[in-house]
């Protein structure tokens, strides 16, 4: 009588997982970058207020593209 060994087999959704996971990481780094610009908007004296604002907005629509997988990085 033989022994027969399992053989594993990587799950593909293990990587897919990985890789939503470090997507997720990317997005939230990128969304608290952008609400940093927008909550600093009247505490530097760099750029307008309201230009801040403008960039703060666009760098958390950004974030939330890249989080949906819309942009991949």
């Amino acid at each position: 009588m033989k022994s027969k060994k399992k053989v594993q087999i990587p799950h593909p959704k293990k990587k897919e997982e990985k890789k939503k996971m470090s997507q997720n990481t990317k997005a939230l780094l990128i969304g608290l970058i952008g609400a940093a610009f927008t909550l600093f908007a009247y505490s530097q004296t760099f750029i307008s207020p309201s230009q801040s604002i403008t960039i703060g907005l666009l760098v958390l629509m950004f974030g939330l593209l890249v989080g949906e997988g819309l942009i991949p990085l």
